[in-house]
């Protein structure tokens, strides 16, 4: 999605060999994650009133490993945090 408002944007077009390439998959991939569990945090509130938390991320690691929200919020913003990090600019 980023790629396609980047190339709307600037008016250009990343040849199709560089999309497919580590580092553009990579970069995707963690932008991807790092959507998916910033929604998770967000909406964690609503799907617990509602009783849906079953796919949420929060719910799966915290019963995964045997921890408490808190504590499973902290490492989701811990791991997000350094994805962001490493997926940034050197």
């Amino acid at each position: 999605m980023s790629i396609v408002g980047i190339e709307m944007a600037e008016r250009t077009v990343l040849p199709e060999e560089e999309l497919q390439g580590p580092h553009v998959k990579a970069l995707t991939d963690a932008a991807g994650a790092l959507v998916m569990v910033d929604n998770d945090l967000l909406s964690y509130r609503r799907e617990k009133v509602r009783s849906t938390t079953e796919s949420n991320i929060l719910t799966v690691l915290a019963q995964e490993n045997g921890s408490s929200a808190r504590d499973t919020v902290h490492s989701l913003v811990v791991g997000t945090d350094l994805t962001a990090h490493h997926a940034g600019p050197p």
